[in-house]
């Protein structure tokens, strides 16, 4: 008798720009990408998309974002490297609408791809 074992992960949920987990001031968010394919493609050749979103205040000024405890899994042709990138799009989710920008009172996509 042979028995194979399968492991099904959904795909998360914010890996989708429209489905952002929000991010909030000293609130810690786990994330896994694993499954993640969202609609648009990703950076460094994946598909592999996480979405985070946040506003600024009135103030604006910086915004510091901590990527800890990151677990790389060992797969042979992939590196260990993590990609961010921070987007602002007044109109939502529009693709074509995303520019690389810090405002005051700006709302912020950011778009994780895999390692």
């Amino acid at each position: 008798m042979l028995l194979n074992a399968v492991v099904v992960k959904a795909q998360p949920v914010n890996s989708d720009c429209a489905t952002a987990a929000l991010l909030c001031a000293q609130q810690p968010l786990q994330g896994d990408n694993t499954g993640a394919n969202g609609p648009l493609p990703g950076f460094c050749a994946t598909d592999a998309l996480l979405w985070y979103t946040f506003t600024t205040n009135s103030l604006g000024g910086s915004v510091d974002v901590a990527l800890t405890d990151i677990d790389c899994p060992v797969i042979a042709g992939v590196d260990n490297e993590l990609s961010l990138v921070v987007l602002s799009n007044p109109n939502g989710c529009t693709p074509a609408s995303f520019v690389v920008e810090s405002g005051i009172h700006a709302s912020h996509r950011i778009r994780c791809p895999s390692w």
